[in-house]
């Protein structure tokens, strides 16, 4: 059995024999036991610190998970991607499709030329409830007036017409031409996302 310690920004994966546990800032968020074997692929992004790792955990019976990591140096997180995935560049097609004209975190923008028929158009005032789903709050645009925002089921659309800004605390902010976009969320499941309200915590996850 291995022994390794190993940083992934605010991100440290440590390994003690059989069992990987994962902590963010301090707080475990995942902890897996029967562990055999941890394999890494990792790429330099074309953001300045900006790196991508795919992670696979395998353990005993087959029951094995896999990872992707980015971080830089502000900010790290891991999403669970699916088992049929073989390599790094496999996972960022699976993640998000190919064609976006910028992206931002798990968050691609596409370019349209058209919305889609049976669209509504959410007000200004309600769009971070409406697109919390897809942006949790965190994604916005600096010049709400300057944008119009639309939805079609789980498909989120926004119209800018003056150039506008879509901003992130830990991403740098993406300039957006007068046009219309779809804004689509990465696939797979976040690790450690949500913070639990009365601890201040990220949730911890044993298996």
């Amino acid at each position: 059995m291995k022994n390794a310690t190993v940083f992934y920004g605010t991100l440290l994966s440590s390994r003690r024999g059989s069992t990987l546990t994962i902590t963010k800032d301090s707080h475990v968020i995942l902890s897996l036991h029967d562990v055999v074997g941890v394999t890494t692929q990792s790429m330099t992004c074309a953001e300045p610190g900006s790196q991508v790792v795919f992670m696979r955990v395998l353990r005993t019976n087959k029951r094995n998970r896999y990872f992707f990591i980015d971080f830089d140096d502000n900010q790290s997180n891991i999403r669970e991607v699916h088992r049929d995935l073989n390599d790094l560049s496999a996972v960022l097609n699976w993640l998000l499709p190919a064609g976006y004209s910028h992206r931002q975190g798990d968050i691609g923008i596409y370019a349209r030329q058209h919305l889609p028929l049976d669209r509504r158009e959410i007000p200004n005032e309600r769009q971070s409830t409406e697109f919390a789903g897809l942006m949790n709050r965190r994604h916005r645009f600096d010049c709400m007036q300057d944008c119009k925002f639309f939805r079609k089921d789980n498909r989120y659309f926004v119209q800018v017409l003056c150039r506008a800004h879509m901003v992130h605390p830990e991403h740098p902010s993406i300039a957006l031409n007068p046009g219309l976009y779809e804004l689509r969320g990465a696939k797979g499941r976040v690790v450690g996302r949500t913070v639990a309200v009365r601890s201040g915590k990220p949730p911890f996850v044993e298996l």
